[in-house]
């Protein structure tokens, strides 16, 4: 057993392990590959707002002052090395591209669909046009997309260029070399793109490298793991071993004791029941023996006197056999009680009748009346005989605690009904029912609320464990009834049996 358990959880975990390791094998690539992609675009968008920042110093605080204080010096597109000369800001941004794509590798691009005459020539390409459509109708502040430029896998990340200088608007609405209307621009006018286009080779070189070593210390991790817990199974299955022996020997004594105790509660239960039926037997004897004695005697009397002829002794002999053979017929009911029984299909209310009339005529010398109320015709598939033992032991019960009251009312109600699925036996009496606090344990082995000399507490025990054979239940309940306008409390016990 030890070993199948051990086999099983080390086959589950190798099946974990393996499961993680290929999810693993899977998703790390895309993390990894993601944050590589995430960390150039974010680097990428610091990039531009350095060179914007840089631009808008330059605006800020070089070009005025040249134009104030040195109106000699000329600004040019390519002011770059030119004495006397320095870049308008927009070639500026060109000229700091290309430090900046010298230094980095990534190359940085301002473009626009509004070029100077200068540029006016220049043809972009598909990246840029899709970049210009996409600001043109979003309102999103970038623009990424993977793709392939020359053999090359990129990273292409574009970010509008937002006029905010007035001074920048100014220049683009007057200066002789536009391609547009005059007085076009205002503040916050999108011009263009300023577009990083990082290669993705070294970098996914290095993700690669980094996916590798995470995911082989992550396998590494995970085999020290598995190795670990083999280990700690191992160890742990010689104890259980030990333990399971220990438990099993227990378990099976236990279950002996539990058998033992089982078979004393049916002998007790059966005993408590045979003197109750004893009892029965003698009751319904007494009329028959009495008539028998009364013919053996007359006839006796008659024979001694001489009077007694051929006739009047046969009539005498006949009513003695008749006697006799209720006397059996009797016998015969009760010994049916006790006979064990296949489960059969049979008629649930004779069953009761039958029953009923084992005890009728004792209970009537007491004083108690049954009253039966038969709602349906109601077949069951079970075992009769002890059935008639739980319902027996449900009328003895409520008898006893009528004659132990000493109750006003003291009938006992039994009625059956049924639905589409179940059928109901419901017995009922006025005896002022159970108390609250232990009405819930009335069906516990040895749970009793008569005196030690009148009850073992195994009789609805018993009762249950016959019902929930055939797969039914018992339960009690207190209810209050109406009787002669008098509102009466009485203990109520329902069974609910399968119909056939």
């Amino acid at each position: 057993m030890g070993k199948i358990i051990t086999n099983k959880l080390m086959l589950s975990i190798f099946i974990i392990t393996l499961i993680m390791m290929v999810t693993l094998s899977i998703f790390i690539p895309q993390i990894t590959e993601k944050n590589t992609i995430d960390q150039i675009v974010k680097h990428s968008k610091i990039s531009v707002e350095q060179i914007k920042l840089t631009r808008t110093y330059y605006v800020r605080e070089v070009v005025g002052d040249i134009k104030k204080y040195a109106p000699n010096i000329k600004f040019d597109y390519h002011g770059n090395g030119v004495d006397g000369k320095l870049a308008f800001p927009t070639s500026l941004v060109h000229e700091l591209s290309d430090i900046f794509t010298q230094n980095t590798g990534s190359r940085f691009q301002l473009y626009s669909n509004y070029p100077f005459k200068p540029k006016v020539n220049r043809e972009l390409n598909d990246n840029q046009k899709e970049a210009l459509a996409f600001f043109e109708n979003s309102n999103e502040d970038i623009w990424v997309k993977r793709d392939v430029v020359n053999n090359e896998e990129v990273l292409i990340v574009a970010i509008p260029d937002v006029m905010n200088e007035q001074a920048c608007v100014s220049c683009h609405n007057s200066h002789p070399d536009r391609t547009w209307e005059s007085g076009k621009w205002k503040l916050g006018d999108n011009r263009g793109v300023l577009e990083i286009v990082t290669p993705l080779t070294t970098s996914l070189a290095a993700n690669n490298q980094m996916k590798n070593k995470i995911i082989g210390i992550v396998f590494l991790s995970m085999l020290i793991l598995v190795i670990y817990y083999a280990y700690i199974l191992l160890k742990r299955e010689n104890q259980l071993i030990n333990e399971n022996d220990i438990l099993d020997k227990k378990v099976k004594e236990e279950v002996q004791k539990n058998l033992q105790k089982e078979k004393q509660l049916i002998q007790q239960s059966r005993s408590a029941a045979m003197g109750d039926m004893l009892a029965a037997i003698i009751h319904q004897w007494k009329q028959p023996l009495s008539a028998i004695s009364s013919h053996i005697s007359s006839l006796e009397v008659n024979v001694r006197i001489g009077e007694a002829d051929q006739k009047y002794i046969l009539e005498n002999i006949k009513n003695v056999r008749s006697n006799i053979d209720n006397m059996s017929t009797t016998m015969n009911d009760f010994k049916n009680f006790f006979k064990p029984q296949d489960p059969v299909d049979y008629d649930l209310n004779k069953n009761i009748i039958k029953s009923v009339n084992l005890v009728s005529k004792i209970y009537k010398q007491q004083g108690i009346d049954i009253n039966l109320d038969f709602k349906d015709e109601i077949f069951i598939t079970g075992y009769p005989n002890e059935l008639s033992q739980v319902i027996v032991n449900l009328l003895n019960n409520a008898r006893d605690i009528i004659l132990e009251k000493n109750c006003k009312y003291k009938d006992i109600d039994l009625s059956t009904y049924k639905d589409n699925e179940y059928s109901y036996i419901v017995v009922s009496d006025f005896a002022g029912g159970i108390p609250e606090d232990i009405i819930d344990e009335v069906f516990e082995p040895y749970f009793t609320t008569k005196s030690e000399n009148n009850g073992t507490g195994i009789g609805l025990d018993m009762s249950k464990t016959i019902i929930n054979k055939v797969d039914g239940t018992i339960e009690v309940i207190n209810k209050t009834h109406s009787k002669n306008n008098e509102e009466v409390v009485g203990a109520q016990f329902i069974i609910k049996l399968k119909n056939s």
